[in-house]
């Protein structure tokens, strides 16, 4: 009896090797691999808010009128492998009228302030609805930090509201 269980045990760790070494991993680290993304908005708030805004003076010129808001991410990871960094957007931003704020009137540019990846969008993007990856990590990335910067020009003629939209972050492991 006590050579077969010292045989289950045999088999049984020669099969978790056989599937770390399938993982890419080793048994030491098999447990050790995490990602771990934190996103902060540097003003200290939890939403970011752009306040009050004209698209055209009174005189009826386009206004020069803009605010900057600013998010920044920090991704640890244990993965010794590339992860990639998205953005969500939602649904376009509109105000309670169901007035769409134009995609031009929203832009972002990201700035790595930590890690060697490579980022994914140009500078001043529209923000745009669905999931683009923004971020690209090195192989051995440990930690990542961007600080994404949104910009808000409300286009000539927008109509006037409080526009609201939800921008959420995701990092996955390539």
């Amino acid at each position: 009896m006590a050579m077969s269980i010292s045989r289950l045990k045999i088999i049984r760790q020669s099969f978790l090797w056989v599937l770390a070494l399938m993982l890419g991993v080793t048994a030491g680290t098999l447990y050790a691999q995490t990602l771990d993304l934190n996103a902060t908005v540097v003003t200290g708030e939890t939403a970011i808010d752009f306040g009050s805004l004209k698209s055209l003076e009174h005189n009826g010129e386009p206004a020069s009128d803009s605010a900057v808001r600013q998010v920044r991410l920090r991704v640890n990871s244990g993965l010794k492998r590339p992860y990639v960094i998205s953005q969500i957007v939602q649904d376009v931003p509109v105000n309670p009228n169901g007035t769409v704020l134009e995609p031009e009137g929203l832009r972002f540019r990201i700035v790595v302030e930590n890690g060697h990846g490579i980022v994914r969008t140009p500078p001043l993007e529209p923000l745009r609805p669905g999931m683009q990856e923004i971020y690209l990590a090195d192989d051995n990335e440990a930690q990542t930090v961007l600080l994404i910067t949104y910009n808000l020009t409300p286009p000539p003629g927008q109509k006037a509201g409080r526009y609201h939209g939800t921008v959420t972050y995701r990092v996955d492991a390539r």
